[in-house]
């Protein structure tokens, strides 16, 4: 009896969804990350750890830009909901605001102190505090757009679905959205090593997944660039191909974007470098969309 489509069992969930499996050796990404990002915070203009919630965790890393009126990316960090911070991250800054956005990225508490539902209410606050407040650090509440990896894919996602009117903010404050290497259906996750933390049940999954549930929304969504590695197991693709499709169905527009031998850990790497073919991609995407 299969547990999730054609998977039998959680080692074969693990296969496709545990990432650090697919790759050599994950330190050599992850100490990319940590020494890229120590640069970059030395090199640019930063507030840090500025608070946008009650919880401790809830901090967010700015980046503003030289000039005032800016874009903003709001970018959502990685981690499977349970580990990693936004510190680890600050390196995608670095292209971003060479081109000239204000950059936030924000943290939120783990799992399993709390769930993936509180996760994305912190999210929420988090775009709700930069809509009132990024006006002092060049931003334009105007021009928010959201992006995020792997977990963060999925959250923006969830924030680009979200209807702010209840959340006092105008109904099209997100302007655009990047996800890029995210699980959209959390659905094999209640199988999987992660289960201990995210402790998943039916309802969260249906009320967290993405994907399940498109069909409930009644409003028009943002335009929706979704971005996946080669190199990545097939079903971190499916998911990706599968969101496109169903999402254009709710906005205006929506594209996918495979990079060429780029793992889940390596295919935001670029992001650091304003000339990368990636960042173009993303800019070009939002330019297309303001």
């Amino acid at each position: 009896m299969n547990v999730y489509r054609n998977f039998v069992n959680q080692a074969e969930i693990d296969q496709q969804y545990n990432a650090v499996l697919s790759v050599d050796d994950v330190s050599i990404y992850a100490d990319f990350d940590k020494q890229t990002s120590l640069t970059v915070r030395h090199q640019l203009n930063t507030a840090l750890d500025v608070s946008y919630g009650e919880m401790p965790d809830q901090t967010l890393d700015i980046f503003p830009a030289k000039n005032s009126n800016a874009q903003v990316i709001i970018f959502i960090h990685g981690g499977y909901w349970r580990s990693l911070s936004n510190k680890e991250f600050s390196y995608v800054a670095k292209g971003f605001v060479d081109l000239g956005f204000t950059v936030v990225l924000p943290n939120y508490s783990l799992c399993p102190e709390v769930s993936i539902s509180q996760i994305t209410a912190q999210n929420q606050q988090a775009v709700k505090w930069d809509y009132h407040n990024i006006h002092r650090y060049n931003g334009d509440k105007f021009k928010i757009h959201l992006s995020g990896h792997s977990a963060g894919a999925h959250q923006a996602v969830m924030l680009a679905m979200t209807d702010w009117k209840l959340l006092t903010l105008p109904e099209k404050v997100i302007k655009s959205c990047t996800a890029i290497s995210g699980i959209y259906d959390l659905s094999p996750l209640i199988h999987s090593w992660l289960q201990a933390d995210l402790q998943l049940n039916d309802e969260m999954i249906c009320q967290q997944s993405p994907l399940l549930i498109l069909d409930n929304i009644k409003k028009t969504l943002p335009p929706l660039l979704i971005i996946v590695g080669e190199l990545e197991s097939s079903e971190f693709q499916r998911q990706s191909k599968e969101l496109q499709p169903n999402w254009i169905q709710y906005s205006n527009k929506s594209r996918i974007l495979i990079i060429n031998e780029k793992n889940h850990f390596n295919v935001i790497h670029s992001l650091a470098e304003p000339c990368s073919y990636l960042l173009k991609q993303i800019k070009n995407f939002i330019v297309e969309n303001v």
